[in-house]
This record gives C-alpha cells, structure tokens and sequence, in this order.
C-alpha cells in the first residue's frame, strides 16, 4: 500500500473525504465540524505535513468573523465563542488524524 492510499484510508476512517482526479498532486478534502459546518480545502499532497500545515495556518478568528459579520445568519450558534470553541474542537481533531498519517 502505498503512503497516498494509506493516508486516504486513514482519513476516510475518520469521516474525512478526500477527493482527487489523480494520484498525486493537489488534493480536495472535505470534512463537518463538530457542530455540522461543511469544511472544504485543498492540500497541496496527502500527507500528515501538509495537513498539519494547514492546520496551523487556519485563522479561527477570521473565519468566525466571516459568519458573524453579517449577523450570524446560517450559522448555527448563539454566540461567537460557541463557533470558535466549534473550531478549535475541529482542528484538535484533525491533529489526531495526522498524528495517524504519515
């Protein structure tokens, strides 16, 4: 089994999509938040590196921002912190995942 597949196999185990038109290369994964927010993004490969930099780089508070900016409409939370707290829940979690990958 190659690391790709390996990699692919972990993070489907963990409810994690990983969509790609080829082996190799840039890939797409999709994943929920603990509270159900589709979350889409695009790793440059599928490794634990690539996805612990993502991780690292994600900025919560832009991202809860964005939402709330226009009064919170879709978002299902009744209070800024319940979404950041969502978040922080989400990337805890796809630390463990790449603790997994290699």
């Amino acid at each position: 089994m190659t690391t790709f597949e390996k990699n692919k196999n972990i993070l489907e185990e963990n409810g994690v999509q990983v969509h790609q038109d080829r082996k190799g290369g840039e890939v797409e994964l999709e994943c929920y938040t603990p509270a159900g927010e589709d979350m889409i993004f695009t790793l440059d490969e599928l490794t634990a590196e690539c996805l612990c930099d993502y991780i690292e780089s994600f900025d919560i508070n832009e991202n809860v921002l964005m939402w709330w900016q226009n009064g919170g409409s879709g978002v299902p939370f009744s209070n800024i912190k319940e979404h950041y707290e969502d978040y922080e829940k989400w990337l805890d979690g796809l630390m463990h995942i790449a603790d997994e990958m290699d």
